[in-house]
């Protein structure tokens, strides 16, 4: 309704847009300016008698970009109702803020505060986002120069991109592991899941991933909450092995021999055998993730953890059709079938 009849007001004469003007508030008449971009109502405007004392011709421009960077931050939020401007001192006419001693100034200041109290509440994560940044720092919002709408919008587009940007990580990162339980059926349980016995079906867990997968790429940070916060704010990769499964890799390694020559060992003489204490293990000292701020805790998760767990179940599939012969004229590909077949 309001946008059929903004686009009316060009094709009307300067003394009815003026009409039109007076019965709306000034954050009204800044949203109406801001979101349309019609130069014939910004000539209304600044012609208007009271309105063109508060947005004169040579202060619009610089006021409309401070309130085009305030629309554009409360865009972000998930819920459509708060995607309409709302700045309590400027829920008025011109004449009565007028009468308050009102200055273009001051509407500056307002516009700018609310921008402040936005932007915010993404200052304290902002060493949680400074990884996902081209410079890979993000500076402070006390650092930044309030009063210049340029370094507000540059803030306000670093902190953007970079939760972009983690979120779409994340995002993959959800669908990797969905693509893990469909791929492995009956092999991963949740970390926190205590039992060791097989779920008959697992689709339930792949759906729920998949749906958060979706949902990861919103914007979170300005609406204080966190999409998947239980899969990412754990010390532990989410996913893991069951032990029974574990158990029979490492009966396996144990049974069948190492591999006589690898790249990672030494250098030795082809007719001698790599020692065992050469081969690569994983170092433990470090492997439980330590977050320095409570605010880390919406990275993703560790890369090398994701890692390992695709590489151990490639590992596993590879042997489930090894033709090694394992015991009594038993194939290592037979074994695992007998105990590890969904």
């Amino acid at each position: 309704m309001f946008s059929s009849i903004v686009k009316r007001l060009p094709s009307l004469p300067p003394e009815v847009v003026h009409k039109v003007l007076s019965d709306l508030r000034l954050s009204r008449i800044l949203h109406l300016i801001c979101a349309h971009d019609i130069p014939y109502i910004d000539v209304c405007v600044s012609s208007h008698f009271h309105i063109g004392k508060l947005l004169p011709a040579s202060r619009l421009p610089q006021i409309k970009q401070f309130f085009s960077l305030y629309l554009d931050i409360i865009k972000q939020h998930r819920h459509p109702g708060l995607h309409h401007p709302h700045i309590s001192l400027l829920e008025c006419d011109a004449q009565l803020f007028l009468n308050r001693g009102g200055t273009p100034d001051d509407i500056v200041y307002h516009i700018t505060s609310v921008i402040l109290i936005k932007l915010s509440a993404y200052d304290p994560y902002r060493f949680a986002l400074s990884p996902f940044s081209p410079d890979k720092q993000i500076p402070s919002l006390y650092e930044t120069d309030t009063t210049d709408v340029v370094s507000l919008r540059h803030f306000f587009d670093t902190l953007l991109n970079a939760e972009a940007t983690m979120n779409k990580i994340k995002s993959n990162q959800l669908r990797r592991l969905a693509q893990l339980i469909s791929e492995n059926p009956k092999t991963l349980k949740v970390v926190h899941d205590q039992s060791q016995e097989a779920r008959r079906s697992d689709q339930h867990r792949i759906d729920q991933l998949l749906v958060l997968s979706e949902k990861m790429v919103k914007y979170q940070i300005l609406d204080k909450s966190s999409i998947a916060s239980r899969i990412f704010a754990s010390h532990n990769i989410f996913l893991v092995p069951y032990d029974r499964l574990l158990r029979g890799f490492l009966k396996v390694i144990r049974r069948i021999s190492r591999t006589k020559y690898t790249p990672y060992a030494p250098s030795e003489k082809k007719d001698e055998r790599v020692g065992g204490l050469r081969q690569p293990q994983f170092n433990t000292a470090y492997s439980r993730i330590e977050f320095q701020n409570i605010q880390d805790r919406i990275q993703p998760m560790d890369e090398r953890e994701l890692q390992w767990l695709e590489a151990f179940l490639k590992v596993c599939r590879y042997m489930s059709h090894m033709d090694v012969i394992w015991n009594n004229n038993t194939t290592v590909a037979e074994y695992w079938a007998k105990h590890f077949s969904p």
